[in-house]
């Protein structure tokens, strides 16, 4: 009689054909999704570093308005330090994956 805390190999023949049916079904699904899958994860890297440059951009367009603020504007030095301090914090946040 068969239970269900027997090992596979005492397995009726129906039971049997249909794990090696499942075993099978689970290794062609891997293999398709796996591909797939691998594509998506690199699809989302390229767009992570093109977010990352675009923030790099932004961050260096704001820090040379800021500069050129600092110029055309009188801006405390404070806060002109304050302002490129943040700035730098923002480019390495970028720089390390944060954002």
């Amino acid at each position: 009689m068969f239970s269900p805390n027997d090992s596979s190999s005492s397995l009726p023949p129906t039971a049997s054909t249909h794990l090696s049916k499942l075993t099978s079904t689970t290794l062609s699904l891997e293999r398709a999704f796996g591909g797939a899958l691998e594509r998506f994860n690199w699809a989302c890297d390229e767009l992570g570093r093109e977010v990352a440059d675009e923030q790099r951009w932004l961050a260096s367009k704001l820090l040379l308005q800021t500069e050129q603020t600092g110029r055309d504007v009188v801006v405390s030095p404070g806060k002109k330090q304050d302002m490129q301090r943040q700035l730098k914090e923002i480019e390495r946040m970028i720089d390390e994956g944060f954002l």
